[in-house]
């Protein structure tokens, strides 16, 4: 294998690592989201309530 396609290799590989790494970040944020947000709000109707209240925060 020439050099050229086993650094083109490696730099794919880097990039699928770092892409599966984000991601992992990623899901791990938003589940941390979803249990302040059971936390804060124990049924439907009162998540939804709290949901829009944080998008209104958010927003101003």
């Amino acid at each position: 294998m020439r050099l050229s396609h086993r650094l083109a290799l490696g730099f794919a590989a880097m990039l699928l690592l770092l892409l599966l790494a984000l991601s992992g970040l990623a899901l791990q944020r938003i589940e941390m989201l979803d249990r302040t947000l059971v936390r804060l709000a124990g049924d439907e109707a009162e998540r939804s309530r709290v949901v829009r209240d944080l998008e209104r925060c958010a927003q101003a």
